[in-house]
């Protein structure tokens, strides 16, 4: 709570008349929050995500000079690691005019020395810096604060990452997402508590603590299907309130399926999850500024003037309201006579992690002063669609567990899922992590991740 509220508190009470409560902290989180839920006993037998992969999550890279190190358009990032290499341009030059300055582990001087020595002009790839939001970074460890690069060298095309937060604070857990690009660190919000944490996916651990009863060994799924029923869970929106207080304190936990066919249904949807968030999905890849298969309904752009100059207040009521048979639809307008027509305020409203997701990818252009291009719209489109989908897909989530037997009722029995897999013992966990061989795993290649110069195209 806030300070004034514990100072007031104190101020009101002695020591003999504060009213204590007596806490039990117990295993496995040893939680001394007093807060407890019927559902956490439950929820302490389900595996803890980190659990199912052989490598600890890191969080995202963090460059400490943002402004600097990651743009909208590759071309005006090219230049500006021009300048930061070019021996004619003194460190004063850069300082002044984009405001770098030393930090306890990065000094400017010594920073372009090493950078010009290590080819640090090759460096520049794509990154998701916030959800579905791509830009340019120069990821160059002489230039960023934090790479991460152990784990971000092994992300790209039909790589994936998992992505999601050790706690939420101060925020409703909406802490999950999937990439192909290494991600910031504040991807899934601006509060540091709740900073990103990339699981890689091919270090899913496909054995004894990834199993239901009754399998055939033969018939045993894929590490890409188990992602999909793990981003299914994820999204379910029941499980998210049902178990929001442990969710909120530390890394989720993830229910075993009872059975191949609630297993199966999960994720198939979650599988559907995963393209759209990528927007791989065959109709997202439809869409353009202008056109949408008939499957898709999204906003239309109206108007000449593209300038961002303005968008509609994120958590509010979008203008000229109209009611329809998918609840109130309006407009986003970008200036005072452009903008998106007919887009449902659910959509609007939805939240991925800390980020109104349609609000933030408006507004951060805003800020940058740009104006909209096709692309930009087409792209601005393509995310409406996948957010809309991503609702069905919760609620289908939802509906397929009620439909294999639903939550659990208690540590005993399991609806749709199983409650006889007792969590992995830890000491066992970090035995096998560390006899795993090393060196396994092969880095995404230059011209998978978008390295370099050549090729690729500059803008949004």
């Amino acid at each position: 709570g806030p300070a004034t509220a514990k100072l007031s508190i104190l101020g009101s009470h002695t020591l003999s008349s504060m009213p204590f409560v007596a806490l039990d902290p117990s295993a496995p989180s040893y939680s001394i929050s007093g807060r407890q839920s019927v559902e956490l006993p439950e929820y302490e037998r389900m595996t803890l995500l980190t659990d199912l992969f052989s490598r600890v999550p890191v969080t995202g890279f963090a460059t400490h000079r943002d402004a600097f190190a990651i743009d909208f358009d590759r071309t005006a990032l090219r230049e500006r690691l021009q300048r930061f290499l070019s021996p004619q341009i003194s460190d004063e030059t850069l300082v002044s005019k984009y405001g770098l300055s030393d930090t306890r582990d990065w000094k400017l001087g010594p920073a372009r020395t090493r950078a010009r020595r290590n080819g640090a002009e090759k460096s520049i790839r794509q990154c998701l810096y916030r959800p579905f939001d791509l830009r340019w970074v120069i990821y160059s460890d002489d230039i960023l604060e934090y790479s991460r690069r152990s784990t971000m060298d092994h992300i790209g095309p039909g790589r994936l990452a998992l992505i999601a937060s050790r706690i939420v604070k101060d925020e409703v857990f909406a802490h999950s997402f999937i990439s192909q690009q290494p991600v910031e660190k504040i991807f899934l919000s601006p509060k540091s508590s709740n900073n990103a944490q990339v699981l890689l996916a091919e270090c899913l651990r496909v054995s004894e603590h990834l199993s239901f009863d009754g399998i055939d060994s033969t018939l045993k799924p894929s590490g890409e299907r188990w992602i999909g029923y793990v981003y299914a869970v994820l999204h379910s929106p029941v499980y998210r309130a049902r178990y929001a207080t442990g969710l909120s304190n530390a890394f989720p936990r993830i229910p075993i399926p009872g059975s191949r066919s609630v297993f199966d249904a999960m994720a198939a949807l979650g599988e559907q999850l995963v393209q759209w968030h990528l927007l791989e999905h065959s109709s997202a890849m439809s869409i353009t500024a202008t056109s949408a298969p008939a499957c898709v309904t999204v906003p239309t752009f109206t108007g000449a003037d593209r300038k961002l100059l303005k968008v509609a207040e994120k958590s509010r009521e979008l203008a000229a309201i109209e009611m329809s048979a998918e609840g109130p639809c309006g407009t986003v307008f970008i200036n005072l006579t452009s903008g998106f027509t007919g887009v449902r305020q659910a959509v609007w409203q939805h939240a991925i992690g800390g980020y109104q997701v349609l609000h933030k990818w408006l507004d951060d252009r805003r800020k940058a002063q740009r104006s909209l291009s096709d692309d930009d719209i087409a792209h601005w489109r393509r995310v409406y669609a996948a957010l809309e989908a991503t609702q069905g897909l919760m609620r289908q989530i939802d509906e397929a567990i009620v439909a294999h037997g639903g939550w659990p009722m208690g540590t005993g029995s399991g609806g749709a899922f199983s409650l006889k897999h007792s969590p992995p013992d830890p000491v066992a966990l970090a035995a096998d992590a560390a006899a795993r061989p090393k060196g396994k795993r092969k880095p995404v290649s230059a011209d998978q991740a978008g390295l370099g110069f050549d090729g690729g195209h500059d803008g949004a």
